[in-house]
């Protein structure tokens, strides 16, 4: 057994001794979303936002879940909440800038990066999806000039889309790009 298989363990008993400890139930939240298990994380999510509705870490936690679960409004609606109550929580801006992204709002998603670096400077995460964006506008614009100019198959903007993320990121930050032939651009907003 491993330690998170201890953790979960410990979490259980003292939920088990204090049905209203939201830190634990966060705690064993977080557990189960590592684990890819979203569905068994989401009750005790619940339980931790019932238990301690103004912690932003919990409304967090919370998003990250949701997210997990491919209910990507309800995901953004817990990290705002989370950076209202703690207008400092940088992850909570981190994660919004995430969420703008995906949906292809880069210059939403940019402010948020960039509210979250000003919060903390070394929030990597941040940094890396901005550079993300950056990387997405400069290869979005790129590929619908290369697909409107006149000798263009109507393709050439997707192979230069798809070749650039396959060669210059790492298998940890992109795994592929989506690639939208109807427009003859990329589609980045799904990585």
């Amino acid at each position: 057994r491993g330690v998170r298989d201890q953790a979960l363990d410990f979490l259980t008993v003292a939920i088990r001794l204090d049905g209203r400890n939201a830190r634990a139930y966060d705690l064993r939240a977080r557990i189960w979303r590592d684990w890819n298990l979203p569905d068994r994380a989401l009750e005790d999510v619940k339980q931790a936002v019932r238990h301690d509705p103004q912690s932003p870490e919990v409304r967090n936690t919370a998003g990250t879940v949701f997210f997990a679960l491919g209910q990507h409004a309800e995901a953004q609606r817990y990290f705002g909440m989370a950076l209202s109550l703690d207008p400092s929580a940088a992850y909570a801006a981190n994660n919004l800038c995430y969420m703008a992204f995906l949906a292809g709002d880069f210059a939403t998603a940019e402010a948020r990066c960039r509210q979250a670096i000003a919060l903390s400077p070394d929030v990597a995460a941040a940094r890396e999806n901005l550079a993300l964006i950056y990387a997405g506008v400069d290869m979005r614009l790129s590929a619908q000039e290369l697909a409107a100019s006149p000798a263009s198959d109507g393709q050439a903007g997707c192979r230069l889309c798809g070749n650039h993320f396959s060669q210059s990121h790492s298998a940890r930050s992109v795994t592929t790009a989506r690639i939208s032939s109807s427009s003859g651009g990329c589609d980045i907003a799904n990585w």
